[in-house]
């Protein structure tokens, strides 16, 4: 039932979605919304522009976990939020192993402008995170499942019905603070983004990493191979999809190198967490055995 408003309730939701599972925990949601009798839109800001956010009763603005803080273009975006004068908000978050207080980023950030955060979920995702791949683990591998994406339906009924729901979450130990600090944005732009390479021997010119790109950052340079400018996200889209291996990005190389190393033996003998063993190349990942 919806709260009994003479016209129909508003939502829209604004989420960032590179490989479909945000996007999967965003309709449930909004399913949720409609049962409680709101009209809901939904924006991928990988693609789309968002609207005027004035004529919306309720936003929500959902995001996977990228090092442990929200991607910058979720940043940024909510950076760029005009007052919202008491407008309610919603936040969720998918993660393929610690999310940690990724949440507060946008918290704050939403509190400073003079919003109402009204809930925030928070579930997993599978983590097609280069790094990991590259050292031969899929963490959080078929999530999110279908008893989180029931969780995410509630969660939005609850959000039409003006029923605040939180979860707890934990702050980040300090080597997760540290690697927050070795990929912030200023270093993303202005050092890592000077470090991919494409090998010409193998790059055919297909131009999948530009299509890939959420940020449009990568460009065809005059003799057709991709060039990339400074609006990266270090999200090693490019690289991950690459079906010929042709593309080596900062994501893969040594410097992340110790940093992911100490990740993966930590979130392997984690029993809260679950995982693969694969192989990725060319594109491709490929599992090598049962979940664990």
């Amino acid at each position: 039932m919806s709260r009994g408003n003479s016209k129909m309730s508003k939502c829209l939701i604004i989420y960032f979605s590179q490989n479909h599972t945000t996007t999967r925990v965003a309709e449930n949601i909004a399913a949720g919304l409609r049962r409680a009798g709101y009209t809901t839109q939904m924006c991928n800001l990988k693609n789309e522009s968002c609207k005027d956010l004035s004529e919306y009763d309720l936003v929500g603005i959902g995001t996977p976990v990228y090092y442990f803080r929200p991607p910058f273009n979720i940043e940024q975006f909510v950076n760029w939020l005009p007052n919202l004068n008491k407008q309610r908000f919603f936040v969720f978050m998918l993660h393929g192993n610690y999310a940690w207080n990724a949440y507060d980023f946008i918290k704050v950030t939403l509190a400073k402008k003079g919003a109402e955060v009204v809930g925030y979920f928070l579930c997993r995702g599978a983590s097609y995170y280069l790094g990991y791949l590259k050292l031969g683990y899929l963490f959080s591998p078929n999530h999110p499942t279908i008893e989180e994406l029931t969780q995410a339906e509630d969660f939005g009924f609850q959000m039409g019905n003006n029923q605040p729901v939180f979860v707890d979450y934990k702050q980040p130990p300090i080597i997760y603070r540290i690697e927050r600090l070795l990929t912030s944005k200023w270093l993303a732009q202005n050092i890592y983004s000077r470090l991919f390479k494409v090998d010409k021997r193998k790059c055919n010119k297909c131009g999948l990493c530009r299509k890939v790109c959420p940020t449009k950052n990568i460009i065809k340079g005059e003799n057709g191979f991709s060039v990339w400018r400074r609006n990266c996200l270090l999200c090693g889209m490019c690289e991950l999809k690459c079906p010929n291996g042709a593309i080596k990005s900062p994501v893969s190389g040594f410097l992340f190198r110790p940093l992911q190393l100490y990740n993966v033996k930590s979130a392997a003998h984690d029993p809260t967490l679950n995982y693969v063993k694969v192989i990725h190349e060319n594109g491709q990942t490929k599992r090598l055995e049962n979940e664990k």
